[in-house]
């Protein structure tokens, strides 16, 4: 290849000596073009090359073993596996129909009895206001088989429903063994791990991954690996953040020179305005009686002093109401919802 190479240099250079001085530019652009275009592809052909190669291989492989669950496993089967691990327990999707309503109960108390043999469970889901989430929306939503739009946001907001409340109901030793984050970049597979051997799926085009085929693969072969280091990658990003920070908040109220702290507290955003949505009885008579809070966002860490304003009524509350449902799903209780409003202007 290189000999042709040299062999095409030296073949432009006798043309440009033979050409009129007028058409040596041109005769240039062109040569230089061919030229630069010949050397990306002896330095770039044995890479692509490669790339294809492994691609195909992939696919084959995908192809050859796709046979091996037309779907997701009998649920009760794989909760019955969940209990029984040993070690790791990891869970990449864009939400987890293990964990909707009608397995929810199942769900938890097979985690519960892994947690209590000391395994390590992390799970990592969309966040729902991210790229993410919408490219999958659009993506669920198209075919014959696809997820409404709202179906989505039903779904995912339950599994952060029930997650949230198993990390706020989790013992103190398990505190550090049950994790849950929202992830914000495009995953390309799911993955079920179960100490070290996982079930992946790519994501398909209008249709859940859990009804896909599901390739069966140890933690330590090759494609398995990929695959756990992709979660690792997704799991550290820094723009994944744990679900409590996305789904509570923290607030000290200030009454007369006292501060009470309340935590895991609501709240939704809507543009640039924050409002608590809460239920929380005693924080709503701290706020009526004082008018002076300040709030505590655990995703930037920041502390900033506001004014509370109390939202009763009218278009406002339910575009705020309606926001809160959108976030945290259909609750029946009633919400007590405040805008908080910047002392410094902010």
């Amino acid at each position: 290849m290189f000999g042709v190479l040299i062999w095409a240099v030296l073949l432009a250079a006798a043309i440009l000596l033979s050409l009129p001085f007028t058409r040596r530019e041109l005769f240039l652009t062109v040569a230089g073009e061919f030229i630069a275009t010949s050397i990306m592809a002896i330095l770039v052909g044995p890479v692509f090359k490669k790339a294809v190669e492994s691609f195909t291989a992939l696919r084959a492989h995908v192809e050859a073993t796709a046979g091996e669950y037309s779907s997701f496993p009998d649920v009760g089967t794989y909760f019955t596996k969940l209990a029984a691990a040993r070690s790791h327990i990891c869970i990449l999707d864009t939400f987890s129909f293990l964990i909707e309503p009608a397995h929810a109960a199942e769900f938890r108390a097979a985690v519960t009895r892994a947690l209590r043999k000391n395994v390590h469970v992390r799970i990592l889901l969309v966040a729902p206001d991210s790229e993410a989430a919408a490219a999958r929306r659009k993506t669920l939503s198209e075919g014959e088989a696809g997820v409404p739009t709202e179906v989505f946001d039903e779904n995912l907001a339950s599994n952060l429903s029930t997650l949230s409340q198993m990390l706020a109901d989790r013992t103190r030793d398990a505190a550090g063994r049950l994790e849950v984050k929202l992830y914000k970049v495009d995953p390309a597979v799911t993955y079920h791990r179960i100490d070290e051997t996982a079930l992946i799926s790519f994501y398909p085009v209008g249709a859940r991954a859990e009804r896909s085929p599901q390739l069966e693969a140890t933690v330590a072969s090759p494609f398995g690996s990929m695959v756990d280091r992709r979660f690792e990658e997704i799991w550290h990003d820094l723009e994944s953040m744990p679900l409590l920070d996305y789904y509570t908040c923290t607030v000290h109220v200030r009454t007369n020179g006292q501060a009470q702290s309340f935590r895991q507290i609501g709240f939704v955003r809507i543009d640039q305005d924050r409002f608590l949505a809460t239920r929380d009885f005693d924080l709503v008579s701290a706020v009526f009686n004082s008018r002076e809070a300040s709030v505590t966002w655990t995703d930037d860490g920041s502390e900033l002093d506001y004014r509370v304003e109390h939202i009763d009524e009218g278009p406002a509350r339910a575009q705020v109401h309606r926001a809160a449902v959108e976030k945290y799903g259909e609750r029946r209780e009633a919400r007590q919802y405040f805008l908080l409003i910047p002392r410094d202007g902010r």
